[in-house]
């Protein structure tokens, strides 16, 4: 969809929420795991953030959260929200039923915006709306478009409240960054590789459930080694866990290693209950020995139980668990992680201390999630878990420059230490003239950047704002925490050199003439631009 088209709608959204007197959204919860239910509250966020709208608090398209026996029932192989129900309620999201506000369903915001309009048009006059996904909204469809549109995807009134309410329960407060934590993720549940009979047949319980291409991921036979190579590859990657936690800890032998998973059982659940799981291994005339099959979970299981070299394991889902996992992801100075999706979701809807730099071990990413992910300070290194099985860590030159992790990886020793930013580049990036700078130019190569430029300019100066405010009052709590000068960083004569570039002086160019007119910011928006073309002719 182009700017102008998009434009287009959003003024006729923006129209008939005035004449509706619409009073605010909520966001959808879905029914799926966590990850699942931040990225389509965010999704479900991101028109009403655009134009304006209030959050409100949440809601569920099939009154999950007002009985959870209907939700069993009608998810009788595949219900997830099971105490995730209690969490939202504990940290005292504002619930509404149903009938309370008013749903607009589509498959695809952007691609659904007529869809939207006439749904929306047929409002009640001060309701509040809900724009939820038909099925589930995948981020591939919006992470750039979001990022284009000077919008933080994961910035919105959900995840807001979402960190806001569990500072106020003190569960940051808990989190422990020290001496250094590794975190190695397994999800080996919905997402599992599970061997399920006698005959050598191993399944991927992710493939085997899916409409299409279950044949080409979703089945492997050991013994006459036909099926998905893929498959076979995961396969023989999980029975290396264990040798790769061994070498793991001998590089880096003073960290904790904690191993998270949702376990086997809802593979087997998949397996005994899904329709369509259930459906292609008969089609495949495979099998299902459910006593192989849960065996082959048990063993699995104890032999990450019986490493030594693994500081606590927690295996299976409740609400306890899944507490802990989240503050053990964000408190891990490395994490890997055989899926991408729970670990990157979990990381951009509750890291809170963006001055907490992390390296993250997936397969590949998200279209526009490396943005979302870097404005948090998380680093992806899809390559560092060979570098630990070939026992060479080398984080080749341009990680090693971007992370600073001066003693990560020392010659004769193995220890950690963090800077909170872990260069002096990144110290003078995160002042406010330079992210103003960065956005002007961003926002001035097209006719809808320099319309909506004083509205991204005042987000950043408002966000800004509200962070050193945080930091103030962090380090005021607990000093050590107070950042170093800029000349303790080793890179600091060469990071000055950012000082002159055209981002840094165009945002200091703004915020000094903001500062001599008293205000102004859409005049003094465009003097600063008459630079970019002057600098740039």
């Amino acid at each position: 969809m182009q700017y102008k088209e998009l434009f287009s709608y959003l003024g006729k959204i923006q129209i008939i929420l005035e004449q509706k007197a619409i009073s605010g959204y909520v966001a959808c919860i879905v029914n799926s795991g966590f990850g699942d239910i931040i990225t389509n509250a965010s999704i479900s966020s991101v028109v009403p953030q655009i134009l304006g709208l209030e959050f409100k608090g949440i809601t569920s398209k099939v009154a999950c959260y007002d009985d959870i026996s209907n939700c069993i029932k009608l998810f009788p192989y595949f219900w997830r929200n099971r105490f995730y129900e209690k969490f939202l309620k504990d940290i005292n999201f504002m619930h509404f039923s149903e009938n309370e506000v008013f749903i607009i369903e589509v498959n695809n915001v952007l691609l659904d915006m007529e869809s939207l309009i006439m749904q929306l048009s047929k409002a009640p006059r001060g309701s509040i709306i809900c724009i939820a996904p038909i099925t589930l909204f995948y981020t591939n469809d919006y992470g750039i478009f979001a990022y284009q549109f000077g919008i933080d995807l994961y910035d919105n009134g959900f995840t807001q409240t979402l960190q806001k309410n569990l500072y106020k329960k003190g569960f940051y407060d808990a989190i422990d960054y020290s001496p250094m934590n590794i975190c190695i993720h397994q999800r080996i549940g919905d997402s599992g590789i599970v061997k399920i009979n006698s005959n050598g047949d191993i399944i991927s319980t992710d493939w085997i459930k899916r409409e299409d291409k279950y044949k080409q991921y979703g089945w492997y036979n050991l013994k006459n080694k036909k099926g998905s190579q893929w498959l076979y590859g995961e396969y023989c990657k999980n029975h290396s866990l264990k040798d790769f936690i061994q070498r793991l800890k001998l590089n880096f032998h003073k960290a904790r290693i904690y191993f998270i998973s949702d376990g086997f059982e809802m593979a087997h659940q998949v397996l005994e209950q899904h329709p369509l799981a259930k459906k292609h291994l008969l089609g495949l005339n495979i099998s299902y020995d459910s006593t192989v099959a849960r065996k082959y979970g048990e063993e699995f299981i104890n032999v990450i139980k019986d490493l030594k070299e693994i500081d606590k394991v927690i295996i299976g889902e409740d609400y306890a668990s899944f507490l802990e996992c989240i503050k053990i992801i964000l408190s891990s100075h490395l994490v890997f992680s055989n899926r991408r999706a729970y670990i990157m979701r979990t990381l951009l809807g509750f890291k809170a201390d963006k001055s907490f730099p992390q390296i993250v071990c997936i397969d590949g990413l998200e279209s526009g999630a490396d943005f979302y992910l870097q404005k948090k300070n998380i680093w992806i290194n899809g390559a560092l878990r060979q570098e630990v099985v070939n026992g060479i860590l080398s984080f080749n030159l341009n990680i090693y420059e971007k992370y600073v992790y001066s003693n990560l990886y020392g010659e004769s020793s193995w220890k950690f230490s963090v800077l909170p930013f872990y260069s002096a580049s990144s110290h003078i990036k995160s002042h406010l003239s330079y992210k103003l700078g960065e956005a002007m130019i961003l926002n001035s190569k097209s006719l809808w950047g320099y319309i909506r430029m004083p509205y991204v300019l005042s987000y950043i100066k408002d966000k800004h704002k509200q962070e050193q405010k945080e930091y103030q009052e962090k380090i005021k709590k607990n000093p050590s925490l107070k950042l170093p000068t800029l000349e303790s960083y080793r890179d600091y004569k060469d990071a000055l050199k950012i000082k002159n570039t055209l981002s840094y002086q165009l945002g200091e160019a703004l915020i000094k003439a903001n500062s001599v007119r008293g205000g102004g910011a859409n005049i003094c928006t465009f003097i600063c631009l008459h630079h970019i073309l002057q600098r740039s002719a």
